[in-house]
């Protein structure tokens, strides 16, 4: 699976806690921005690559596994960063942790800072760099202004202040415009500071303390060039005025235009001007951290910088952090040139109503042919079974322990079919995992194989009478499952639809079990279906038998339930008795399973229901019926299909 060299590559290192689960960094960011980083190979250690692999929003070319990071797949990544195999690397690590500072974590950060290669650390960052950044020309220079209300950092080590004064008079204009706010530290400020007004070298004696006069004018380089960065900023000064006391914390820089920026300046680094970045960053009020980092020489401080390090690195922290001139150049022309494509809702912007809690998607396929799509489709059922799978391991199973019980409903159909035999494959490889994933074969051992009473699988709607297609059934479908995982699976009676009167007890079952797993704190619900429109196709299913009356308002079918253009229930009738028909899960208890996952914690949900729906033009008449009645928590399809959603 080795990639040519023209291929651009980035790589991504997830530490546990950050990979496991669907609300974790990695997969919050493949949700928004994974179908478009299929351009790139991407390498990763071997905890993170299977984390990857069982998205299934990839192909396997486009994975390259390492070996685990404590077994030396960090220190392959830093190899290959050092000789620029990487446009980009993404450490996304658990700032609570200790081993996230291993030897090999802190020499992959200073291999990507001494060869300026952007490093990723927190979600903003990583969603940042992916819709401005990736797939994008930024080796021409623009000097588009980025209007904004936010709050920049500049931090710059004594061996990196030449750096940032450069980056601050090419960029005076950007920053000043984009950004309410300027904060710095120590020295650092005191030069921003003075350069902005026009300062010249000599005069700098008067503004800096003894001790940093004596350091600052024995840096040639920076002598030598302080000219230039005046002179570059000759334009500025026409339009800007820096007002405000010399010794004062806060000053405003002023334009001709109602624009005003606030500059403040904190203490020195070893005085503790880092913590009280880090403290702005804690308080949500810092968007941006310029840190020039210099990891080449000793500092006293290094306990501060780490400690301003790992805060962007928190799970809730949104900051950008670029520590070279090189990656915060990228920034501000990735910034200039604008956003590649945009946020969906659930992503990054405001959810709308009744828009599911959660999409995976797939770029759309360069031939979208209507009929000639199980290709694509099998990549979807790729995605659910990934999907499911990792749900599973990550709601069944703390540790060794059981810690939630399941109960899965699946409805019928191909796609189910598919799931069905791709999660079959992938449990029945991992149970025989290389030699070389040693570690992750102790995951498999505890996580499958072995859930018992913990998981109940049941079909949500009975035979069909497809003989032909017997194996598409859910019945057939749930003991597969069941099978698969080493649990229990509940029957059901052999008709799609029955009368209302004398239910049969293995429908009576299902629903009792439904109940049950809703009232139980320890109870999950997760059932997973396909969704149709009506009146069905030539040629499609064969359902609802010719006795039974369907409301000519029906116009979508899902499980068994059929709805209106709303996503209200159409009731079912009998052409001879009149009796109302019903379905082995009822609309009612379908609704019940996706309101009580919706608009509640993560830790409170009791359950979801997965919709899987793609590369079908027939089909989003049904699908916007379902998301109208927030009947679906988690929509697995390609991107055109969300796209024409999104719109109607």
């Amino acid at each position: 699976m080795r990639h040519s060299s023209n291929d651009p590559c980035i790589a991504i290192l997830a530490s546990p806690s950050t990979r496991r689960g669907h609300n974790s960094i990695l997969h919050r960011f493949l949700q928004a921005h994974g179908p478009h980083l299929h351009e790139y190979g991407i390498h990763a250690t071997q905890g993170t690559y299977n984390a990857l692999l069982r998205t299934g929003l990839f192909d396997d070319e486009k994975l390259f596994c390492h070996s685990a990071g404590m077994h030396g797949g960090v220190v392959e990544i830093a190899g290959l960063a050092m000789k620029k195999h990487f446009e980009a690397v993404a450490l996304l690590l658990d700032s609570l942790d200790p081993l996230s500072e291993t030897p090999e974590n802190l020499a992959l950060q200073r291999a990507c800072i001494n060869l300026e290669i952007p490093h990723l650390m927190n979600l903003g960052d990583l969603s940042h760099w992916a819709q401005y950044e990736a797939q994008q020309d930024l080796s021409v220079k623009t000097d588009k202004l980025v209007e904004g209300d936010e709050v920049v950092a500049l931090v710059s080590h004594d061996e990196r202040k030449v750096k940032m004064m450069e980056f601050l008079s090419q960029h005076a204009d950007f920053l000043a415009f984009k950004h309410k706010e300027i904060v710095c530290t120590g020295t650092t400020g005191i030069l921003v500071r003075e350069l902005l007004r026009g300062t010249d070298f000599d005069d700098l004696k008067q503004a800096l303390p003894p001790d940093r006069w004596d350091k600052i004018r024995q840096d040639k380089v920076l002598k030598k060039s302080w000219p230039e960065r005046k002179e570059e900023l000759e334009k500025f000064y026409v339009e800007w005025e820096l007002r405000g006391q010399e010794g004062d914390d806060a000053l405003l820089v002023h334009s001709v235009s109602p624009r005003r920026v606030k500059l403040t300046l904190y203490e020195s680094g070893p005085a503790g001007g880092d913590i009280e970045i880090a403290h702005r960053i804690h308080q949500g009020s810092c968007d941006t951290v310029l840190f020039f980092h210099d990891p080449n020489t000793p500092h006293p401080h290094d306990v501060d910088i780490r400690l301003c390090v790992r805060t962007c690195q928190h799970a809730d922290v949104g900051v950008t952090l670029r520590r070279d001139k090189v990656s915060a150049e990228r920034w501000v022309r990735g910034c200039q040139a604008g956003p590649r494509y945009t946020s969906r809702p659930g992503t990054n912007g405001e959810p709308l109503a009744n828009w599911p809690q959660r999409v995976l998607t797939l770029s759309e396929a360069e031939n979208r042919v209507e009929g000639d799509n199980d290709r694509d489709v099998k990549r979807l059922a790729n995605v659910a079974a990934g999907y499911i799978d990792e749900l599973l391991y990550d709601r069944l199973w703390s540790r060794d322990a059981i810690s939630r019980r399941v109960l899965i409903l699946v409805a019928w159909g191909q796609v189910l079919y598919w799931i069905v035999n791709r999660l079959k494959d992938r449990l029945r490889s991992e149970q025989q995992p290389a030699p070389e994933s040693r570690c992750f074969a102790r995951e498999v051992s505890l996580a499958r194989g072995r859930y018992g009473d913990a998981l109940l699988v049941a079909p949500m709607i009975g035979m069909v009478g497809e003989v032909v297609r017997w194996n598409r059934e859910a019945p057939v479908i749930a003991r597969e499952l069941a099978a698969a995982y080493g649990g229990h699976c509940l029957e059901a009676p052999g008709g799609s639809f029955f009368p209302n009167t004398g239910t049969p007890a293995g429908v009576e079952r299902i629903r009792n079990a439904i109940e049950d797993h809703l009232a139980d704190p320890e109870g999950y619900v997760v059932a997973i279906t396909s969704v149709k429109n009506f009146p069905f196709p030539p040629g499609g299913s064969p359902r609802p038998p010719n006795s039974l009356v369907v409301p000519d308002s029906a116009i979508a079918e899902a499980c068994g339930v059929f709805l209106s253009e709303c996503g209200q229930e159409q009731e079912l009738g009998d052409r001879e008795s009149e009796d109302r028909i019903e379905t082995v899960v009822r609309f009612q208890e379908l609704r019940r399973i996706a309101c009580s996952g919706r608009a509640v914690p993560r830790e409170d949900r009791k359950g979801e229901v997965v919709v899987i729906c793609g590369y079908s033009d027939a089909r989003l008449t049904a699908l916007s019926s379902m998301i109208r009645g927030g009947l679906v928590n988690t929509l697995i399809t390609d991107s055109f299909t969300l796209d024409t959603i999104q719109c109607t």
